[in-house]
């Protein structure tokens, strides 16, 4: 389990990075959307990896509406808000 948990914020971590070294105003190609989204969904299901969850849906918010994936994205932000995402996210976001 200490492995798998390893594996998901390793790639959790490289999305972040990848992504932070994009402008907001980078269109991001579909498949890395995809990737940068299924990090973010695996890594928030881990306790330790809240602050990771936070940073990766903080920075990956602008790619998403810009895609049009505001539905799929609305439902995952109810899910942090549901979990008390701490109040920084939901200042930035606008949420």
């Amino acid at each position: 389990m200490a492995a798998l948990k390893r594996t998901i914020t390793a790639n959790a971590k490289y999305w972040l990075n990848y992504l932070d070294a994009k402008s907001e105003d980078d269109l991001i190609p579909e498949p890395d959307i995809r990737g940068a989204a299924r990090a973010l969904e695996a890594v928030m299901t881990i306790s330790e990896g809240w602050s990771l969850t936070q940073s990766l849906a903080l920075v990956l918010h602008p790619h998403m509406g810009r895609r049009g994936y505001w539905a799929d994205w609305d439902a995952f932000l109810a899910v942090c808000r549901r979990n008390k995402v701490d109040r920084v996210f939901q200042v930035k976001t606008g949420i």
